[in-house]
This record gives C-alpha cells, structure tokens and sequence, in this order.
C-alpha cells in the first residue's frame, strides 16, 4: 500500500512539475516574442530583416476614413504619407505629411487638405508633388480634389485643374511625351470646362489636353499607367461603354489600352481579365505590365490576384505568384515587384506584404499583423513603408530578403517564427498566453486533490 501511495505521490508531483514549466514558459514566450502593438495607419521597417524601423512616428486619428492610402518616397531618404488622419506622432497634422530621413516631421510644410488623401505622384525633379483626392481646400486656398504643392515649402503651386469629383489616382507621365504631363483617374466627368469622364492628361498649364479616351459615364476608371518605352497608355476599370472604333470588342476584359498621339484610338492589345484591376505598372524595358487585382483569370490562365502581361501580345507571361486575396498595391525596386493587399490566408505570401522576384519567388516581408487592411507599399533603400489601418501588429521581426521571409510557395496560414511566417497570423501571443494559463490553472485540481488525500490520511492515522 505504501509503495502505492508513493507512486501517486511521484506522478502527482511529476504533472505539477510538467504543468508549472510549460505554463510559465508560454507566458514568458508570449509576453516576450509576440507583444501586439497598435501601429495607427502606417509602419516602416528594413527590408532585409523585416524588423519595424525604432521609434516610427504612429500616424493616427481622422474622422470618416481613418486610414492612409498613399505613401512615396521623396527622394531623400523621407516620406510623402497622404490619407485621413488628424495626429502623427504627438502633433495635429491633418491628411497628408512630410516625414524626413531621420523620423521626424517636417513642420515648415503642412498643406492640411480639409478632406482625405487618395493619391500622390512626386516630379522627377522632386520639386512637385502632385495630391489627389476628396479635398476642396489645402495651404488655406480652394482646390478641388487635385493641386500641386511645392515641396520646398509647401506652398501651393497654381496649377488649377479643377476636376468635378473624386480623383483616385495620379500619375506624373515622362518627358518622353514631349511636355510636362500628369495622368489622372477618378469618378469627376468635368476637367474644368472640358468634359473627361474618370481619364484625364492635364499640362502643366492645369488645362485638359486635346487628347481623349472619349470613356463614357457608364464606365468606371480605377488606374492608369504609361509604358516608359513608348506612346502607350493603360487603363483598368468597369469598361462597360467605350466610345470610338471597335469599342464593342473590348467589353469582356477589364483593361484596355489607348496610343497616346491619336484621340480616340484603342489598340488591338486585348487581354482578358475576369475582376477588377486595383493597381498597374510598368517594367522599365517596357516589355513587362504587372497587374494587381482581385481577378481570377487572365485570357483562360488562372492568375489569382497577381499577374504579368507581355505589352507587345497581351499575353500572360509565365509569373504567377498566385496570391489567393485582392492586391491593392504594386511597387517595383531593382527588378523586384513588392505588393501588398489584403493578404489574409494568401497562398505563397507570407506576412501583409510581399517580395516577388522576377521567376515568380515570394518573400514574406515585414511584421505579422493579426488584420491586413492595407492600401500602400512604397520602398526606398533598406526600407519599406506599408499604409492602412495596422491596429493590431506583431513587434517582432516577421520576415525581410535576407532574414528568413517564407519563400516555399505552400500555403502559411498557421503563424511561425520569425522566419517563414503565417500569412497574416493569428494573434498568436494571445493563444500563447491562453496556452500558459490553462496550464497553470490546470495545477488547482491536482493540488486540491493532493491537500485532500493528506488530509484522510491524517484522519485515517488518527
């Protein structure tokens, strides 16, 4: 009997042991290596490690929106950040922000647009930024949803274009062309006087060029690039009702293109795309458009979110990284494509954002985040700046190109290390800690019951 007793005793003590270091060693794990942070609407960090840039400013407030859905860098190691917020860092600052190259803001310039940022295009001087949106005042003067800023001081330029609604993108197209051009699109029918429904070319001037896409009121534009090689221009959208010569062709894709030096004249190029197109850009050959989506197939080719076209054929080229969720936004820096979206759950792509190299290969960059709702990427140098709402983010590195970022090309839905980690985790420090607290807990019965059988065995002897 005894030698019973003892047994119970060393098993009883045995699991008490067990329990004690697996409880308190997840608590440590999951107080130490997965503290959640609340990183506000934009969050650097080095793109070789993925680790978040010390002491960022936390972008935050807003009143509608609350979020940033632009940002590009300067040219000087800083940061254009445009959206719908009201406080960076500890100060009022209102939709749209200079951040230097050593963290801080820069307060000799604040246009403070009354309404959100949508879109940013910076010069190749870097003397001009170009700001789209919902807007109707900045720098305390009207302009209507477009204005050009100088970016010595912030000033207003007095470029006036004066679209009628909305303009969710922008883009400064080169001096190939022959003049100083900018690119919109938007959901305005109006460029001042001249009517250019959601496609716009604006001089520098701030006049509506001759040319025209003549795109009707039926149709939705929501990007446009240009090809760096020649007249071409791209656009995506809802292309329900092209004016102009076979247009009727043109009504089972989401993407067309236009030759610049001819009003109204739609190429042949004709790639089938089944979804919509949130964000396109060129290679810098011009051989190359990459196309980011929320589509499925590409001309019978399944190509899920991601794609690349061959500008000559309209084909699909051979890349497919194969995201499973919608792609908002494309950024390319030596000859790698980064993109970023909503990639909870994505096949392939580690993290909220990825590194896609020119054979398909996907990097997982940045922190794990517990949501994804994100709408910019932008890069320069060693640094790679994500914009969204970013509430709920792992402080921990996530993955970089040289610091482990998950290249197997399998689904990661499941979080991991720092390296090769989860898509989009779940908020693993809180299941860590549950993990840790169950066992501790567990500890109660089996001390009561312990206590217990001490107590009748005392009375037992009595």
């Amino acid at each position: 009997m005894k030698s019973i007793h003892c047994f119970l005793n060393k098993k009883i003590l045995s699991l008490f042991a067990l329990f004690l270091i697996i409880g308190f060693a997840s608590l440590i794990h999951s107080g130490k290596a997965q503290t959640i942070i609340d990183a506000g609407y934009a969050v650097p960090f080095t793109l070789d490690k993925g680790e978040l840039i010390p002491n960022f400013l936390k972008i935050s407030g807003g009143t509608t929106e609350k979020t940033v859905f632009a940002i590009i860098p300067d040219g000087n190691k800083g940061w254009y950040i445009g959206g719908e917020f009201d406080k960076v860092g500890d100060q009022s600052i209102k939709n749209l922000v200079h951040l230097l190259s050593d963290n801080t803001i820069d307060m000799t310039w604040k246009p403070e647009p009354d309404a959100s940022v949508r879109t940013l295009a910076l010069s190749p001087d870097k003397k001009t930024l170009y700001v789209g949106g919902n807007f109707s005042n900045i720098s305390g003067q009207p302009r209507q949803f477009l204005a050009s800023i100088n970016t010595a001081n912030g000033s207003l330029n007095p470029w006036k274009p004066l679209p009628d609604a909305s303009v969710h993108s922008v883009m400064f197209i080169p001096n190939n062309f022959g003049l100083e051009l900018v690119g919109i699109t938007g959901s305005f029918d109006k460029i001042g006087n001249d009517k250019r429904v959601g496609l716009a070319i604006i001089g520098n001037d701030g006049a509506a060029k001759p040319w025209s896409a003549n795109v009707s009121s039926n149709n939705t534009i929501d990007s446009m690039t240009v090809n760096p090689q020649g007249d071409t221009i791209y656009v995506s959208g809802k292309l329900m009702d092209l004016i102009g010569a076979n247009s009727q062709d043109f009504k089972d894709t989401n993407i067309v293109s236009f030759d610049f030096n001819a009003a109204n004249a739609l190429t042949q190029w004709h790639p089938i795309v089944d979804q919509s197109i949130h964000s396109m850009l060129v290679s810098p050959d011009g051989k190359t458009l990459y196309i980011g989506g929320d589509f499925h197939k590409l001309t019978g080719q399944d190509r899920n979110g991601l794609a690349a076209i061959d500008t000559t054929t309209g084909a699909p080229t051979a890349w497919n990284p194969n995201t499973t969720s919608n792609v908002l936004s494309l950024f390319l820096q030596d000859k790698i494509i980064f993109a970023q979206g909503g990639f909870f759950g994505a096949k392939q792509i580690a993290n909220c954002a990825a590194a896609i190299k020119e054979d398909g290969t996907v990097i997982g960059v940045g922190p794990k985040a517990v949501s994804c709702a994100l709408n910019s990427i932008a890069v320069s140098g060693n640094t790679v700046y994500v914009g969204g709402t970013l509430t709920n983010l792992e402080s921990a590195a996530g993955g970089g190109l040289n610091g482990g970022g998950d290249t197997s090309g399998k689904d990661n839905n499941t979080g991991g290390g720092n390296g090769g980690s989860g898509g989009c985790s779940i908020l693993t420090s809180e299941l860590t800690y549950s993990i840790g607290l169950m066992s501790i807990l567990w500890l109660i019965p089996l001390v009561y019951l312990r206590l217990k059988r001490v107590e009748v065995r005392n009375k037992f002897r009595k």
